[in-house]
C-alpha cells in the first residue's frame, strides 16, 4: 500500500522529520552566463580610445511539490483531493558599457596633462513568473504536470526594467612629479525617476 510517514494519512499531530525530508521535492537550478569584451585603439599619439562591453545573465527556476500523503501537502486541498505543486522561474540581466577617450601629454620637462571623456550605460532587468496548482489525482507527474491539479492558482508574472547612463570628464595637471590638480564633472541618469527629474 501506500506509505505513510506519520501515525495516519493526511496532516498528523506527529511528523516524522526523514519523512518529510523523502516526500517533500523542492529543488532549483540556477544557469548563469558572464561575458565581457574590451578593445582599444590609439588614435594619434597621446591620444587613445577604448571601449568595453559585459553581460551578467542568470536564469533559475524552482520546483516545489508536496505530495497527497504528506502532512504538508494535505493541508492544500481542492475539489476533495490534496497535493500542492509550484514552479517560478527568474531571469536577470545586467548590460554595461563604457567608452573612454583618453589625453595625456608632457607640457613641459616638469608639468604633465592627463585628460579622460567618458560614457557609461547600464541596463537591469529582472523578470519573474510562478504558477501553482492544488489537489492532484497522483502525484507522480510531480511539477511536470501542473495542468493537471484540480485547483490552479492565478499565476503571476512580474517585469522590471531600468537604465542608467552617464557622462563624464576628468582633467589631471601635475606639476613636477609632486603637485597635483584633478577637476571632474559628471552627469547621471536614471529611468526609475520621473521624465523631469532623471538627470
Amino acid at each position: 500500500g501506500t506509505p505513510f510517514f506519520e501515525l495516519g494519512p493526511g496532516a498528523q499531530n506527529q511528523r516524522n522529520p526523514l519523512g518529510l525530508a523523502e516526500q517533500i521535492s523542492d529543488r532549483a537550478n540556477t544557469n548563469r552566463t558572464l561575458g565581457n569584451l574590451q578593445a582599444e585603439y590609439r588614435l594619434a599619439r597621446g591620444l587613445s580610445a577604448s571601449v568595453n562591453v559585459g553581460v551578467d545573465r542568470s536564469s533559475s527556476r524552482r520546483d516545489t511539490f508536496l505530495p497527497s500523503n504528506n502532512p504538508l501537502g494535505a493541508f492544500y486541498t481542492a475539489g476533495g483531493l490534496a497535493g500542492l505543486g509550484r514552479i517560478g522561474s527568474l531571469t536577470l540581466q545586467n548590460s554595461t558599457l563604457q567608452t573612454l577617450v583618453t589625453y595625456e601629454r608632457d607640457l613641459t620637462a616638469r608639468q604633465s596633462l592627463n585628460t579622460v571623456v567618458g560614457y557609461e550605460y547600464q541596463r537591469f532587468s529582472n523578470a519573474l513568473y510562478t504558477l501553482a496548482g492544488t489537489g492532484f489525482v497522483s502525484d507522480v507527474p510531480r511539477t511536470n504536470n501542473i495542468g493537471a491539479a484540480t485547483r490552479l492558482e492565478q499565476p503571476f508574472s512580474n517585469l522590471t526594467e531600468a537604465q542608467q547612463q552617464g557622462v563624464f570628464a576628468r582633467l589631471n595637471y601635475g606639476f613636477a612629479d609632486r603637485y597635483f590638480v584633478t577637476a571632474t564633472v559628471r552627469r547621471d541618469g536614471n529611468s526609475v525617476f520621473g521624465a523631469n527629474n532623471r538627470y
